[in-house]
Formats: structure tokens, sequence, C-alpha cells
């Protein structure tokens, strides 16, 4: 009896001296198929939780990522106020803060959407956009950055006036990473003109109809080496590893956010020199 026993106190021992961190799999070398096949299904089960929690990790990673920007525009728009002794200076700061407030609070609704979409594989609910106007919702928040960085933030296509099914908040988060995208890495100080163009295009691929959004910058570009590197969490192109500047999640947020949209990405190199990103999404 304690020989046939033996493979299971084993098995007993692997999974007692685990760490509560250690979710690799344990290694099960038995002759006993019971006991293989108890082993290999605590071992999936350790697959599923460290599947779990990389999710979780994902998720905070991603929502500190999309909060950077509003936090910090609430926090120069309230310095700014209180270095002010004008009620009119403070007023509009305030109006100022509303608003930062407000897309903070869509960015993590829309996060915790991708969350539970990722986690629970259900489909998001799709609704009626109107692409030009997303565009031009979107563009027009980043104007004053642009402004500042001395850049011409413009819009090609607005005339097209498409609508899509859709899902709008991750659109929009789309879109918002990759003007922010090139805002940051797309503007060159070596450069006498900076430009950024938001494109909006209807195109037809294996007889199907297609839209295009694409963010256009006339930079420095990324290397081949770099194009398919960046799309993935945590790594960076060699812009953003010069600056020291990002996490290295924007592009990768937005290849989730349009595989959910059951649509593509795509990073080319600007015929004029800079970089092309282009969501594609079936019409």
């Amino acid at each position: 009896i304690k020989k046939e026993l033996a493979p299971l106190l084993d098995l007993e021992n692997a999974v007692e001296s685990k760490a509560v961190t250690d979710l690799s799999p344990i290694h099960v070398d038995t002759k006993t198929k019971d006991v293989h096949d108890l082993g290999t299904a605590i071992n999936r089960l350790f697959f599923r939780i460290d599947d779990g929690v990389r999710l979780l990790r994902e998720f905070s990673g991603n929502v500190a990522h999309e909060l950077r920007t509003p936090l910090a525009g609430i926090r120069a728009q309230t310095e700014y106020g209180l270095a002010n002794k004008d009620p009119d200076i403070w007023y509009q700061q305030l109006q100022g803060i509303s608003k930062s407030e407000a897309r903070a609070s869509h960015m993590v609704e829309q996060m915790l959407a991708l969350s539970l979409t990722n986690e629970a594989k259900t489909g998001l609910i799709n609704e009626e956009v109107n692409v030009s106007e997303l565009v031009k919702d979107t563009v027009l928040r980043f104007l004053h950055r642009a402004d500042s960085l001395g850049v011409d933030l413009g819009v090609n296509g607005y005339e097209l006036n498409l609508n899509i099914k859709s899902q709008r908040s991750l659109l929009e988060g789309a879109l918002n990473n990759l003007i922010d995208n090139a805002l940051r890495y797309g503007v060159s100080e070596t450069q006498n003109f900076n430009q950024i163009t938001i494109e909006i295009a209807k195109k037809s691929f294996d007889q199907k109809d297609h839209l295009e959004i694409s963010v256009i910058d006339n930079g420095l570009g990324i290397s081949d080496e770099y194009k398919h590197q960046v799309m993935r969490r945590r790594a960076q192109g060699e812009a953003g590893l010069n600056l020291g500047t990002g996490a290295g999640l924007g592009l990768a947020i937005v290849v989730e956010y349009v595989k959910l949209l059951k649509g593509e990405f795509l990073l080319q190199d600007n015929e004029g020199g800079g970089l092309k990103a282009t969501l594609r999404l079936p019409l």
C-alpha cells in the first residue's frame, strides 16, 4: 500500500512546496495513470490561474497608461489656477479639469469593457458611429497640444461622412493612442515643418469595402526591425527608447482594440517620410 501511494505523496509534497506566487507546472513523474491525470489537472489549473493573473496585470498597466495624459492635464490646470488670483482664470481651469475628469472616466469605462471582453470572451454591442464626427471630436482634443508643439494637425477625407456599425469607445481609444503616439514620437525638432494628418478613406480589398483611418506623420518613422516589436506589450521603438518616455503599451492597446473590432492594424512607411498607422475596419 505504501509503495502504491508513494506517487500520490510525491504529488502532494510537490504542490505543498510551491510558493504562493509560483504558478509554474509541477513535475509529474509516475506510471500510475490516476496520479498522472491528477497532476495534469492541477497543472491545467495553474495555467488558468496564471492566465488570469496576467490579464489583471495587463489591465492595470493599460489603465495606468491611459490615465496618465488626463491626470497630467488636471495637475497642470490645478497648478496654473492656484498660481493666479483672477477668478476668471479659476473658472477656465475648473472647466478644463471637468473635461479632463470626464475623459479619464471614459477611459476607465473603456478599459473595463476591454477587460471584461477579454475575460468573458463576449462581444461588445455595436452602435451607429459617424466616422467624420468621431475623428473631428478626437482631433479637437489634441489641437492645443499640437499647437504648443508647432505641429500642423489636420484631417483629410472628412467629407466622406461615413456611418459604420462599431464600438465607439474602442474606435475612439485606438485613434486617441495613435494621435498621442504621433505627437510623442513623430515630431522632430530638426525639421522645419512637422505635420500630422488623420486620413479617412473607403477602400476595397478582396471584393469587400473597408474603412481606413490613418494617422500619418512626417517624422523619423520606425525601422522594419521595430515595426512588429512595437505592437507587443512593454515594447518601444527607437524614439521611445531615446526619449525615455512611455510604457510601451500604446500600440499594443490599439492592436487589442482592432482585434475586438474585427479589423486590422497596419504600420507602414509614409511616402514622404515618417510613419503611417492605419486602422482598417470592414464595412
